[in-house]
């Protein structure tokens, strides 16, 4: 029996799937062509309506093909396993967010056309041993999930009824993870998670993010590791401090602010006023101005006024993110802000969106041309052609959502972390030459 995995949303999901490939090839046989399968998963996501959208449209492509038993896992699954059965009824499984221990079992009974619904609420403990999964493309770097869940609850999103509170993995089964995918050919780990700073709270009882960076930092094949998705009001001194001190971990910090205003802040029940928002990227400014800063907006909110928006767009023009990207808000259907007065008309949530970017494509534009004359580190991603023979990222990047670097002369191999002299720049790339 052969089965196929179609994985939509975010790099946690492609961590999921890989993990589910290796714990069903001890019994059935993996296949890249959807053609060939007899079993299609389709890993889900719910966390905003885009995503929601792509995951019914890819089930109800898969649910045309003739002969095929159709499984629906994840965010969708964990959030409309009745509706989808019922309305799809081409689906012969749907498993939540918390039963890919169960994956091997329901592949069996839908074997024998049973129909399951496998949707657990309030989970303890992870329930599959992420260390042993089994990495795919690219071979030069990979995501690791350090948690899942998460305990804050910000009232624009689904993600906690859908994956619950903060469940942490042991220091022990991450770098055991860590070990065997860089003796398998993986330099560069990137953590991620909900809150990636507030690893080890449930299992230690206090954050324990630095005590597992110093751990990974041990591993002799381990070249770059990046963190993402940390909270602005969890980054302390002892975090900082390794990360300018330490040279595998990258001098990059991904701060989803989401807003400035108070009042923004206030109804998204961030948790933090838009003051300590501020000391905490100045402190990072000021004492550490090595590290790059990455950040992610959401403009849009219900309730944003014009002095709202107006009080991001200059803190972005003050600050200066090197590296920065912006949602419009989504209307989320179970979420708190859904049921909000005064929603943005979606014209205006375009505007500030494109106004924000505008201003940061310029900004990215002359913080790029500082590096024109510089000879740079950069990790190879992909052979692409005559022009630009390579395209790569400097320890400021993380892959698919930065910048990169575009090599017109030299040769190497994909993966190899290799100095670039950098001749020209644009808004979101640099463009080089191996030297």
């Amino acid at each position: 029996m052969k089965f196929y995995i179609k994985t939509l949303g975010c790099y946690k999901n492609s961590v999921d799937s890989e993990v589910l490939i290796s714990i069903l090839e001890n019994h059935f046989l993996f296949t890249k062509d959807y053609r060939l399968a007899d079993i299609i998963i389709i890993n889900t996501c719910s966390f905003i309506e885009k995503a929601k959208q792509e995951s019914i449209e890819s089930i109800l492509y898969f649910a045309k093909l003739k002969e095929k038993k159709i499984i629906v896992i994840g965010c969708l699954g964990q959030r409309y396993a009745e509706k989808i059965m019922k309305e799809i009824p081409e689906v012969s499984a749907v498993i939540g967010t918390y039963g890919f221990n169960r994956i091997e079992k329901v592949v069996e009974k839908v074997m024998k056309s049973e129909k399951v619904i496998e949707v657990k609420r309030n989970p303890f403990s992870y329930p599959v041993d992420y260390s042993e999964r089994r990495h795919f493309e690219p071979s030069h770097y990979a995501y690791i999930k350090v948690s899942d869940g998460c305990n804050h609850r910000c009232s624009f999103c689904i993600i906690p009824e859908l994956k619950g509170k903060l469940r942490s993995r042991p220091i022990e089964s991450i770098i055991k993870e860590a070990d065997v995918l860089t003796r398998n050919g993986v330099k560069e780990i990137i953590l991620i998670a909900q809150e990636t700073t507030a690893y080890g709270l449930d299992i230690y009882g206090k954050k324990k993010l630095v005590d597992l960076l110093c751990g990974l930092a041990n591993i002799d094949e381990l070249k770059w590791l990046r963190l993402l998705y940390n909270y602005p009001g969890d980054i302390d001194n002892s975090l900082l401090d390794l990360i300018a001190s330490e040279p595998k971990i990258c001098k990059y910090l991904d701060i989803p602010i989401q807003h400035i205003s108070n009042n923004i802040l206030r109804r998204m029940k961030r948790e933090i006023t838009g003051k300590k928002v501020r000391k905490s990227i100045l402190k990072i400014r000021e004492n550490y101005p090595e590290i790059f800063l990455r950040t992610t907006l959401i403009v849009g909110f219900p309730g944003e006024t014009e002095k709202d928006f107006s009080e991001l767009y200059e803190y972005v023009k003050e600050v200066k993110f090197e590296r920065l990207g912006v949602f419009t808000y989504s209307r989320e259907y179970g979420t708190k802000s859904y049921y909000m007065k005064r929603q943005i008309p979606h014209k205006i949530k375009e505007e500030r969106e494109e106004k924000i970017m505008e201003m940061q494509r310029k900004i990215s534009l002359e913080k790029n041309k500082e590096f024109i004359g510089k000879r740079v580190a950069v990790m190879i991603d992909e052979k692409i052609g005559e022009r630009y023979k390579f395209d790569g990222r400097t320890e400021f990047d993380a892959p698919e959502i930065d910048n990169g670097v575009l090599i017109t002369k030299g040769k190497t191999s994909v993966g190899n972390i290799i100095p670039v002299k950098i001749t020209d720049a644009t808004e979101y790339d640099l463009i080089g030459e191996i030297t």
